[in-house]
Protein backbone atom coordinates (compact mmCIF):
# COMPACT_ATOMS: atom_id res chain seq x y z
CA UNK A 1 0.00 0.00 0.00
CA UNK A 2 1.23 3.34 -1.06
CA UNK A 3 0.35 6.25 1.44
CA UNK A 4 0.83 10.13 1.04
CA UNK A 5 0.99 11.94 4.06
CA UNK A 6 0.74 15.55 3.65
CA UNK A 7 0.57 18.02 6.26
CA UNK A 8 -0.28 21.83 5.41
CA UNK A 9 2.32 23.59 7.80
CA UNK A 10 6.41 22.31 8.54
CA UNK A 11 5.48 23.22 12.14
CA UNK A 12 3.15 20.73 12.47
CA UNK A 13 6.01 18.22 12.37
CA UNK A 14 5.39 16.83 16.27
CA UNK A 15 2.32 15.42 14.85
CA UNK A 16 3.15 14.66 11.22
CA UNK A 17 6.89 12.77 12.06
CA UNK A 18 5.31 10.57 14.65
CA UNK A 19 2.34 9.71 12.46
CA UNK A 20 4.09 8.90 9.38
CA UNK A 21 6.15 6.28 12.01
CA UNK A 22 3.27 4.60 12.61
CA UNK A 23 1.79 4.55 9.05
CA UNK A 24 4.66 2.63 8.12
CA UNK A 25 3.61 -0.63 9.43
CA UNK A 26 0.74 -0.18 6.78
CA UNK A 27 2.44 0.73 4.06
CA UNK A 28 5.23 2.99 2.22
CA UNK A 29 4.83 6.45 3.35
CA UNK A 30 5.41 9.50 1.54
CA UNK A 31 5.44 12.75 2.86
CA UNK A 32 4.80 16.26 1.76
CA UNK A 33 4.14 19.69 3.43
CA UNK A 34 1.40 21.49 0.98
CA UNK A 35 -0.89 23.83 2.12
CA UNK A 36 -4.40 24.15 0.08
CA UNK A 37 -4.41 27.74 1.19
CA UNK A 38 -1.26 28.97 -0.01
CA UNK A 39 0.37 25.71 -2.30
CA UNK A 40 -3.44 24.78 -3.96
CA UNK A 41 -1.94 24.43 -7.65
CA UNK A 42 1.44 22.21 -6.18
CA UNK A 43 -1.54 20.49 -4.61
CA UNK A 44 -3.49 19.56 -7.53
CA UNK A 45 -0.30 19.16 -9.44
CA UNK A 46 0.67 16.03 -6.88
CA UNK A 47 -2.88 14.62 -6.95
CA UNK A 48 -4.01 14.66 -10.05
CA UNK A 49 -1.78 11.64 -11.56
CA UNK A 50 -0.67 9.63 -8.18
CA UNK A 51 -1.27 6.44 -8.52
CA UNK A 52 -1.15 5.39 -4.56
CA UNK A 53 -3.66 4.38 -2.29
CA UNK A 54 -4.39 6.66 0.74
CA UNK A 55 -3.72 10.21 1.67
CA UNK A 56 -3.37 11.01 5.11
CA UNK A 57 -3.98 14.90 5.32
CA UNK A 58 -2.99 17.26 8.53
CA UNK A 59 -4.05 20.81 9.55
CA UNK A 60 -5.03 22.99 11.88
CA UNK A 61 -7.41 26.03 12.23
CA UNK A 62 -9.84 26.00 9.62
CA UNK A 63 -7.94 22.59 8.37
CA UNK A 64 -9.05 22.93 4.47
CA UNK A 65 -6.69 19.92 3.57
CA UNK A 66 -8.43 16.89 4.01
CA UNK A 67 -11.35 18.33 2.22
CA UNK A 68 -9.55 19.40 -0.55
CA UNK A 69 -8.11 16.48 -1.05
CA UNK A 70 -11.10 14.79 -1.13
CA UNK A 71 -12.47 16.59 -3.55
CA UNK A 72 -9.30 16.40 -6.06
CA UNK A 73 -8.97 12.61 -5.32
CA UNK A 74 -11.06 9.64 -5.35
CA UNK A 75 -8.40 7.70 -2.77
CA UNK A 76 -10.02 7.47 0.75
CA UNK A 77 -8.54 10.91 2.52
CA UNK A 78 -7.74 10.40 6.14
CA UNK A 79 -8.24 13.67 8.11
CA UNK A 80 -5.72 14.79 10.76
CA UNK A 81 -6.48 17.84 12.90
CA UNK A 82 -3.76 19.68 14.27
CA UNK A 83 -4.96 21.40 17.85
CA UNK A 84 -3.69 25.23 17.19
CA UNK A 85 -6.23 25.89 19.45
CA UNK A 86 -9.64 25.60 20.93
CA UNK A 87 -8.21 21.77 21.00
CA UNK A 88 -8.30 21.23 17.39
CA UNK A 89 -12.18 21.30 17.82
CA UNK A 90 -11.86 24.21 14.43
CA UNK A 91 -10.12 21.91 13.13
CA UNK A 92 -12.08 18.48 13.56
CA UNK A 93 -15.23 20.00 12.54
CA UNK A 94 -13.91 21.61 9.24
CA UNK A 95 -13.00 18.09 7.67
CA UNK A 96 -15.94 16.31 9.23
CA UNK A 97 -18.66 18.26 8.30
CA UNK A 98 -17.67 18.50 4.59
CA UNK A 99 -20.47 18.47 1.93
CA UNK A 100 -22.15 15.25 0.83
CA UNK A 101 -19.56 14.12 -2.30
CA UNK A 102 -16.38 14.64 -0.66
CA UNK A 103 -15.98 12.09 2.59
CA UNK A 104 -13.11 12.67 4.73
CA UNK A 105 -12.43 9.78 7.75
CA UNK A 106 -11.87 11.76 10.34
CA UNK A 107 -10.32 11.11 13.27
CA UNK A 108 -10.60 13.00 17.02
CA UNK A 109 -7.90 14.94 18.14
CA UNK A 110 -4.86 13.06 19.82
CA UNK A 111 -6.23 10.11 17.41
CA UNK A 112 -4.32 9.92 14.47
CA UNK A 113 -2.02 6.93 15.52
CA UNK A 114 -5.46 5.31 14.70
CA UNK A 115 -5.07 4.96 11.19
CA UNK A 116 -2.49 2.95 10.67
CA UNK A 117 -4.35 0.21 12.96
CA UNK A 118 -7.51 0.75 10.67
CA UNK A 119 -5.91 0.59 7.30
CA UNK A 120 -4.42 -2.44 8.65
CA UNK A 121 -7.84 -4.06 9.94
CA UNK A 122 -9.56 -3.13 7.10
CA UNK A 123 -6.95 -4.74 4.67
CA UNK A 124 -7.95 -8.47 6.52
CA UNK A 125 -11.59 -7.23 6.59
CA UNK A 126 -12.45 -6.83 2.96
CA UNK A 127 -12.32 -9.91 1.59
CA UNK A 128 -15.40 -10.75 3.46
CA UNK A 129 -16.96 -6.48 3.96
CA UNK A 130 -16.21 -5.90 0.15
CA UNK A 131 -19.36 -4.76 -1.22
CA UNK A 132 -21.71 -5.24 2.19
CA UNK A 133 -22.66 -2.35 4.21
CA UNK A 134 -24.08 -2.94 7.68
CA UNK A 135 -26.41 0.01 9.75
CA UNK A 136 -25.93 0.01 12.97
CA UNK A 137 -28.86 2.55 14.34
CA UNK A 138 -31.09 1.01 17.48
CA UNK A 139 -34.62 0.31 16.50
CA UNK A 140 -35.73 3.14 18.73
CA UNK A 141 -34.02 5.48 17.36
CA UNK A 142 -34.51 4.05 13.78
CA UNK A 143 -38.26 4.49 14.12
CA UNK A 144 -37.60 8.32 14.25
CA UNK A 145 -38.38 10.87 11.53
CA UNK A 146 -35.08 12.32 11.29
CA UNK A 147 -33.69 8.78 11.03
CA UNK A 148 -36.38 7.88 8.83
CA UNK A 149 -35.19 10.47 6.64
CA UNK A 150 -31.46 10.02 6.50
CA UNK A 151 -32.02 6.05 6.37
CA UNK A 152 -33.98 6.35 3.48
CA UNK A 153 -31.77 8.77 1.31
CA UNK A 154 -28.61 6.17 2.11
CA UNK A 155 -30.48 3.21 1.34
CA UNK A 156 -31.01 4.95 -1.95
CA UNK A 157 -27.44 6.07 -2.56
CA UNK A 158 -26.26 2.01 -1.63
CA UNK A 159 -28.60 0.61 -4.02
CA UNK A 160 -27.39 2.70 -6.79
CA UNK A 161 -24.03 1.50 -6.09
CA UNK A 162 -25.74 -1.80 -5.79
CA UNK A 163 -24.53 -2.92 -2.12
CA UNK A 164 -25.56 -5.37 0.09
CA UNK A 165 -27.37 -3.52 2.86
CA UNK A 166 -27.99 -5.01 6.66
CA UNK A 167 -29.27 -2.80 9.46
CA UNK A 168 -28.83 -4.10 13.15
CA UNK A 169 -28.07 -2.74 16.73
CA UNK A 170 -24.60 -5.17 16.76
CA UNK A 171 -21.45 -4.61 14.50
CA UNK A 172 -21.64 -6.86 11.29
CA UNK A 173 -17.65 -8.60 11.12
CA UNK A 174 -18.12 -8.88 7.41
CA UNK A 175 -19.08 -5.63 6.02
CA UNK A 176 -18.54 -2.04 6.59
CA UNK A 177 -19.95 -0.56 9.07
CA UNK A 178 -22.05 2.76 9.15
CA UNK A 179 -22.91 3.79 12.96
CA UNK A 180 -25.17 5.85 13.78
CA UNK A 181 -24.44 7.76 17.00
CA UNK A 182 -26.53 9.26 19.05
CA UNK A 183 -24.40 8.66 22.71
CA UNK A 184 -21.45 7.92 23.93
CA UNK A 185 -22.33 4.10 24.51
CA UNK A 186 -22.90 4.12 20.42
CA UNK A 187 -19.13 4.49 19.69
CA UNK A 188 -17.35 1.45 18.35
CA UNK A 189 -13.81 2.67 18.19
CA UNK A 190 -12.09 -0.13 16.70
CA UNK A 191 -14.59 -1.25 13.88
CA UNK A 192 -13.88 -1.01 10.14
CA UNK A 193 -16.50 1.10 9.07
CA UNK A 194 -16.69 5.27 9.56
CA UNK A 195 -19.51 6.62 12.42
CA UNK A 196 -21.75 9.77 12.26
CA UNK A 197 -23.35 11.81 14.80
CA UNK A 198 -27.16 11.35 13.98
CA UNK A 199 -29.14 14.40 15.68
CA UNK A 200 -32.53 15.73 15.39
CA UNK A 201 -33.43 19.34 14.20
CA UNK A 202 -32.94 20.70 17.68
CA UNK A 203 -29.89 19.19 18.41
CA UNK A 204 -28.48 20.15 14.91
CA UNK A 205 -29.41 24.14 15.82
CA UNK A 206 -27.24 24.23 18.70
CA UNK A 207 -24.15 25.28 18.33
CA UNK A 208 -22.70 23.70 21.59
CA UNK A 209 -23.95 20.64 20.90
CA UNK A 210 -20.99 19.79 18.66
CA UNK A 211 -19.18 19.85 21.95
CA UNK A 212 -20.73 17.02 22.65
CA UNK A 213 -19.36 15.48 18.84
CA UNK A 214 -15.93 16.58 19.53
CA UNK A 215 -15.87 14.27 22.68
CA UNK A 216 -17.44 11.45 21.10
CA UNK A 217 -14.76 11.50 18.44
CA UNK A 218 -12.04 11.51 21.26
CA UNK A 219 -13.60 8.34 22.54
CA UNK A 220 -11.96 6.77 18.73
CA UNK A 221 -13.42 5.79 15.37
CA UNK A 222 -13.24 7.31 12.01
CA UNK A 223 -16.20 9.52 11.30
CA UNK A 224 -17.94 11.98 8.71
CA UNK A 225 -20.37 14.72 9.21
CA UNK A 226 -23.97 15.15 11.88
CA UNK A 227 -26.65 13.04 9.62
CA UNK A 228 -24.57 12.66 6.21
CA UNK A 229 -24.79 8.66 6.29
CA UNK A 230 -24.22 9.05 2.25
CA UNK A 231 -20.51 10.39 2.70
CA UNK A 232 -19.98 7.62 4.72
CA UNK A 233 -21.33 5.35 1.39
CA UNK A 234 -18.87 7.24 -0.63
CA UNK A 235 -16.08 6.45 2.07
CA UNK A 236 -17.03 2.50 1.76
CA UNK A 237 -16.72 2.57 -2.43
CA UNK A 238 -13.48 4.44 -2.01
CA UNK A 239 -11.93 2.12 0.31
CA UNK A 240 -13.41 -0.86 -1.66
CA UNK A 241 -11.79 0.09 -4.70
CA UNK A 242 -8.09 0.03 -2.73
CA UNK A 243 -8.44 -3.50 -1.93
CA UNK A 244 -8.93 -6.22 -4.34
CA UNK A 245 -9.98 -3.86 -7.35
CA UNK A 246 -13.55 -3.16 -6.44
CA UNK A 247 -16.60 -2.39 -4.54
CA UNK A 248 -19.13 -4.69 -5.57
CA UNK A 249 -19.79 -8.40 -4.52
Amino acid sequence: MKIFTVFGSASDEYISMPLCDSLKAAGAVEFAVISAHRNLEDLQEKLKDWDGDVIVAGAGLSAALPGVCASISDRPVFGVAVPAHFGGLDAVASMAQMPFGMPVFSCGAGREKDISAYLQNARDKIADARGRLHFVISEEIAATDYAQKELRRTHELAAEKDYHVTQGVEIEERAFNIIFVTEEKSIHSDTFGLHLPLLDKEALDKPETYLVVYEWMKKGGFWVGANNARNAVLGAERVFKIYNGGGKK
